[in-house]
């Protein structure tokens, strides 16, 4: 598992092709930052794109198919 620092300077990033549409990560987010799409034709998490993220991580505990993982931020990237 990913450790605490790490977590803090990423942000989520969902895998649409493991995505199973449960919803959790919808329901864990604090900041209400995911919404469940139509991807094609399945549904699929998603998380727009705002710099409200708290950074926590609930989405990614909260997904049983471990679909979001930690992604570097582009400002972090580019430092």
């Amino acid at each position: 598992m990913t450790d605490s620092a790490e977590l803090s300077a990423a942000t989520p990033q969902v895998d649409c092709q493991r995505c199973s549409a449960c919803g959790r990560c919808v329901a864990a987010c604090p900041a209400k930052l995911f919404t469940l799409d139509v991807d094609g034709f399945r549904k699929t998490a998603r998380r727009q794109v705002s710099t409200d993220c708290r950074r926590c991580f609930a989405c990614g505990r909260s997904c049983p198919v471990r679909a979001i993982s930690p992604a570097p931020d582009a400002d972090q990237k580019n430092r």
